[in-house]
């Protein structure tokens, strides 16, 4: 992670098809921490799903309630 931010700041006045020729390791890299960040959002909404299925039930069981976040 830090040689990519490295690499970023190196190399922030390329285009991203010109760090792909000249690094393409930099380009495989960002991909990944998108790709990765991704999977970790997704998983981190299922999750809140979830539990909000989970309050639902438990609120339907105990009547109406209403919550600000």
């Amino acid at each position: 992670m830090e040689k990519l931010i490295q690499n970023f700041i190196t190399h922030r006045e390329q285009t991203i098809e010109e760090l792909a020729i000249t690094h393409p390791d930099f380009v495989f890299d960002l991909n990944n921490l998108f790709e990765n960040q991704k999977k970790v959002m997704k998983k981190k909404l299922k999750d809140e799903f979830k539990k909000g299925i989970e309050d639902g039930k438990i609120i339907g069981q105990y009547g109406s309630v209403s919550y600000i976040e």
